[in-house]
């Protein structure tokens, strides 16, 4: 096959190639990408026909690719592809000139969209750029061949039908694979809104291919932006900034590579994700806030029950135990007296006896007076003492708040009682300990083990104890005892 039959079949499947595949572009994804080859086939077939616009499909080409993917023109983009249609125009007439400043406008472009592309789009605009430098090169050795005289134009010119023939088929398939539409491209961005501050700056760095990425948050007392870090967020001259503004929440800046002006999906998706981590942390602070309100309600509760509690046993000793003392004593004036009825007498005394024992009992379960006056230290030993298995204790701390000593005496109480009534044991030691901004109580025996942790008395005890910021755990494996440790913070301790 000679070479003008080689070219006179390659040049309208050039022209049908870039007609189909517009066509089907165009069909299947309406884009603008499917007209712009369309418009190249249309051009390419007016260049056979009319020796004058031979070059004019040179400029559907470079309109396509200095906009591929979108196909929309903005910013420095417009006067590219201005640029572009008035070389491609004016080819016919500048001779090798006009092409090599369209090789150049080419290379340009190609360069450009790799520095500039956010990672996320520089996968999908591989076709792109090395169809540009492709497309470059032989235009650049078309020109050089007419201006050195190299006297390859046959070669050159079934290069050019191929590379334009590949071309139309890359981008075509390129855009076909799915690149990241409008959507895709925030939706992805929007993913990251789930990240905290210091982590969706990492990856907003690494997503838009900006190491220098910043994100700040208006500071209200510094009356300032500021980063993750506290910092002063300052914008160089080189940098742009967007402002994001979230609702009745103070507004926060994008400091990021000017290039992204130029693709407004990547930074609706980019602000996006700062709006969605901004409320993400407003509802953690806000949920925190509660929770830190409602854990010192409950401790105030506690404290007012604690004191409470004090109030009414002083009450009762102050009280109805005085008067039941002042009436044992003026009964004992009274036995064997004539006047009185010795069976009479021991009946009431009895009577008064175990009124007097009942109040007593009260009076402890409330709150015992050792507790008041001494503190675990004090009161521990005495409840030790009184237990019916044998008891090592070991306190070695000083006061501490009210609320803390009544939760950690009624624990060891609880575990005491549990020991002697359920647990057969044998032996218990009781442990309190200051520890790293906490006190520590330890009740462990040596029973059978198989305690019930979901029981009232302990259930109980857990939210006493967790209503101060603590925590109680158990453990208590089948025929191994019972080990019971609470911990309560002590931010508030006293002095002992």
């Amino acid at each position: 096959m000679t070479g003008g039959v080689l070219l006179g079949v390659l040049d309208p499947l050039v022209g049908a190639a870039l007609l189909a595949i517009g066509a089907l572009v165009w069909r299947q994804r309406s884009s603008r990408v499917g007209v712009l080859l369309l418009l190249a086939g249309v051009c390419w077939f007016a260049g056979a026909l009319v020796p004058g616009l031979v070059t004019l499909h040179r400029g559907a080409l470079v309109h396509l690719l200095a906009t591929y993917p979108s196909g929309r023109t903005r910013g420095v983009t417009t006067a590219v592809v201005v640029l572009g249609w008035v070389l491609a125009a004016a080819g016919a007439v500048g001779g090798p000139w006009t092409t090599l400043a369209v090789a150049i406008l080419l290379a340009a472009i190609a360069t450009a969209r790799l520095t500039r592309a956010a990672a996320l789009r520089r996968d999908h605009l591989v076709p792109v750029i090395v169809g540009s430098l492709s497309y470059a090169a032989v235009l650049l050795l078309a020109g050089a061949n007419v201006l050195a005289d190299l006297d390859a134009d046959l070669a050159l010119a079934v290069t050019y039908d191929l590379v334009v023939a590949a071309l139309a088929v890359a981008l075509g398939a390129g855009l076909w694979s799915a690149p990241p539409t409008d959507d895709t491209v925030a939706d992805v961005l929007t993913g990251l809104g789930s990240a905290g501050d210091r982590e969706l700056v990492t990856h907003l760095r690494r997503v838009l291919g900006d190491p220098r990425l910043t994100l700040g948050y208006w500071s209200p007392d510094r009356a300032t932006y500021v980063d993750e870090s506290g910092r002063e967020v300052e914008v160089p001259a080189d940098r742009a900034r967007t402002t994001i503004t979230q609702g009745g929440s103070p507004p926060a800046i994008l400091v990021h590579d000017p290039a992204l002006l130029e693709d407004p999906p990547l930074l609706e998706g980019a602000t996006a994700a700062v709006r969605v981590t901004a409320a993400n942390a407003t509802l953690r602070r806000e949920a925190l806030d509660r929770a830190e309100r409602l854990s010192q309600a409950r401790r105030r509760l506690l404290e007012v029950a604690d004191v409470e509690a004090q109030a009414l046993t002083h009450r009762l000793e102050d009280g109805p135990q005085a008067r039941l003392r002042a009436a044992s004593q003026a009964l004992a004036q009274l036995d064997g007296s004539d006047c009185a009825d010795p069976a009479t007498v021991a009946a009431v005394r009895h009577e008064l006896e175990l009124s007097r024992h009942e109040l007593q009992e009260l009076a402890h379960g409330i709150r015992p007076r050792p507790l008041t006056e001494g503190g675990l230290a004090l009161a521990i030993p005495q409840l030790a003492a009184a237990s019916r298995v044998a008891t090592d204790v070991a306190v070695d701390v000083g006061r501490l708040d009210a609320a803390v000593e009544a939760a950690l005496y009624f624990f060891c109480t609880e575990g005491l009682a549990n020991a002697a009534k359920h647990a057969s044991a044998s032996s218990v030691r009781v442990a309190v300990r200051a520890e790293a901004g906490a006190v520590v109580a330890e009740v462990t025996d040596d029973g059978i083990g198989g305690a019930d942790p979901h029981g009232s008395g302990l259930r109980g005890l857990k939210d006493r104890i967790e209503a101060l910021g603590g925590t109680l755990e158990m453990t208590s494996p089948h025929g191994e005892g019972t080990h019971l440790v609470a911990r309560v913070p002590t931010d508030r301790r006293t002095t002992g």
